[in-house]
C-alpha cells in the first residue's frame, strides 16, 4: 500500500484497501474541498460522509448521484441552539477523555513547543506554512520576558 500524499488524491493510493474498513461510513475531518472527488469515489451508494472542517466550495452534486447523505458535526451546535440534547457533548467529551486515558485513542496532539514567544510562534508558523506538521502543536503558557 502507498502512502497518501497530504495534498494528493486519495484515489490510487490507500482507498481501495481503506474501503473494506468504512462500512460505507467516512469522515472528513479537513480538505474536504481539496478531497472530495476521492471521498465520494471511496463511498459506496447510499453512503455517509461527515464533516467537521468548511470547505470553501462544495459540489453537492457528486454525492446526489451516489445518494450518499451528509452530515455535518459542530461542536456548538447544542449550546449555540440550547438542543434537547445539550448534555450530550459532555458526555461525548467525557468518553473521549476515557478513550485517551485508557490507551485505546490516541490524541492529534504531536508536539509541545514550549511557552509561547517570538522563536516558539515563528517555528510554528513556518512548520504549518511549510506542510512539516502532522496533528496538533500546543503551546505551554506565556514566557515572561
Amino acid at each position: 500500500m502507498d502512502a497518501w500524499p497530504r495534498d494528493g488524491p486519495l484515489a490510487g493510493t490507500f482507498a481501495e484497501p481503506l474501503q473494506t474498513f468504512t462500512s460505507g461510513h467516512v469522515v472528513a475531518l479537513n480538505g474536504t474541498s481539496r478531497h472530495l472527488e476521492s471521498l465520494v469515489e471511496l463511498l459506496e451508494p447510499q453512503g455517509q460522509l461527515g464533516l467537521v472542517d468548511d470547505p470553501e466550495a462544495f459540489d453537492i452534486y457528486r454525492l446526489k448521484l451516489k445518494s450518499i447523505s451528509l452530515h455535518w458535526e459542530f461542536m456548538f451546535t447544542r449550546s449555540m441552539f440550547s438542543t434537547p440534547d445539550l448534555d450530550k457533548q459532555g458526555r461525548l467529551l467525557s468518553n473521549v477523555a476515557a478513550l485517551i486515558d485508557g490507551g485505546r485513542m490516541k490524541t492529534t496532539l504531536t508536539e509541545d513547543l514550549g511557552p509561547v514567544g517570538v522563536d516558539a510562534l515563528r517555528d510554528a508558523h513556518d512548520r504549518i506554512l511549510h506542510g512539516r506538521s502532522i496533528g496538533k502543536m500546543v503551546f505551554q503558557g506565556l514566557r515572561t520576558v
